[in-house]
């Protein structure tokens, strides 16, 4: 499950068994139906589960004979990344995003998006303990040239980076050096923001994150 912003929330499960196969869905104050035509908010993975099994649905009836477990392998292709590059044991292959589905088809679509700001204090993931990983996704349908990317980690300062080309779909990986010597409090406040022209989209062109730095 994860919340408003994408990210995984604490009740949700993990584990190795998402590598393959395993799908994130809101899961945070989801609105339902209830009894006598009035509606309730509850939060859970239970409340994830109905979004992906709806979603299976939806695409099976977009694409007339799909099976469902097609129609399930189109969902996680046009997943929207998240936590670690690739898929990770807290969001399997992304988040679900439909609409990526039901307009892959679509020609044009220009739409990048920061995916993911990812520490791995073990130094077990891509690129070491002294770096951090930003993501860059392709989230429309239409190649994308001279992506221009800000981030800045955590030092108050930005650094300018630059993505020259990015198929549909695909994601890049930007190495960041890690900076844990500028928390305050133990809290390290990251950000990251990419643009392009003719973009559509402009609510996920940008993420800011809080990264609790420990012993």
């Amino acid at each position: 499950a994860f919340g408003a912003r994408g990210e995984h929330l604490e009740f949700s499960n993990g584990g190795e068994q998402l590598l393959e196969g395993g799908l994130a869905a809101p899961g945070y104050g989801v609105s339902a139906a209830w009894p006598e035509e009035q509606a309730t908010s509850f939060s859970g993975t239970s409340a994830s589960t109905p979004y992906v099994s709806g979603a299976v649905a939806a695409v099976m009836s977009q694409y007339e004979g799909m099976t469902a477990q097609a129609a399930y392998q189109l969902l996680l292709q046009y997943s929207n990344e998240a936590g670690a590059p690739g898929a990770d044991p807290l969001f399997g292959s992304g988040n679900l995003d439909i609409g990526r589905v039901m307009e892959s088809e679509t020609p044009g679509i220009v739409d990048v998006a920061v995916a993911s700001y990812y520490y791995d204090p073990a130094g077990e993931g891509f690129g070491g303990a002294d770096l951090a990983q930003v993501i860059i996704e392709n989230r429309g349908t239409s190649a994308l040239r001279n992506v221009a990317v800000e981030i800045d980690p955590g030092t108050g300062v930005s650094g300018a980076h630059r993505v020259s080309y990015l198929e549909a779909g695909e994601t890049t990986v930007l190495q960041v050096p890690f900076h844990p010597g500028s928390a305050t409090d133990g809290q390290l406040g990251v950000s990251a923001s990419a643009s392009v022209e003719g973009d559509r989209n402009l609510s996920d062109n940008t993420l800011q994150k809080v990264i609790t730095v420990g012993d």
